[in-house]
C-alpha cells in the first residue's frame, strides 16, 4: 500500500512513531521516503527508512542528488529506496512517502494500486 504520510518526522516536528502507531504488529515492514529540496542550487537530500510496526528500525539511507523540482527529488529519492529494499529479502507492505503527486503518478499507472 502506497500513502502519503504528509510529514516523516526527518526534522519536520513530527515524529516517525507518531505515523507507525497507524500501524498494527501484524502489519509488515514500512518504508518511509522524503527529500528536501533547494531550488537555488538545484539538489536534494533525502532520506528514508524501514521499520516494523513496533518501531524497530531495520535500514536507514540518506542521499544527495541533483534534481530540477520537488517532484524530481522525491521520485528520485522513493527510487533509490525501492533500489535498496529490493536487493534484501524483506517484505514491504507499506510505503509512505510526503508527496501526493507520486500518489497520483502511481495510481494513474495502476489504478489498482492503493
Amino acid at each position: 500500500m502506497l500513502q502519503n504520510s504528509g510529514c516523516l518526522g526527518f526534522g519536520l516536528g513530527c515524529s516517525w512513531r507518531l505515523i507507525l502507531s497507524n500501524f498494527t504488529s501484524s502489519d509488515s515492514l514500512i518504508l518511509l521516503s522524503m527529500a528536501s529540496w533547494n531550488a537555488t542550487h538545484q539538489v536534494c537530500s533525502g532520506g528514508f527508512l524501514v521499520s516494523s510496526p513496533n518501531y524497530s528500525i531495520l535500514i536507514v539511507g540518506c542521499l544527495l542528488l541533483k534534481a530540477e523540482s520537488q517532484l524530481e527529488a522525491d521520485i528520485l529519492t522513493l527510487v533509490v529506496a525501492l533500489n535498496v529494499v529490493t536487493s534484501m529479502p524483506l517484505q514491504i507492505s507499506n510505503i509512505l512517502v510526503s508527496n501526493n503527486s507520486i500518489l497520483k503518478l502511481i495510481h494513474s499507472a495502476d489504478p489498482t494500486c492503493s
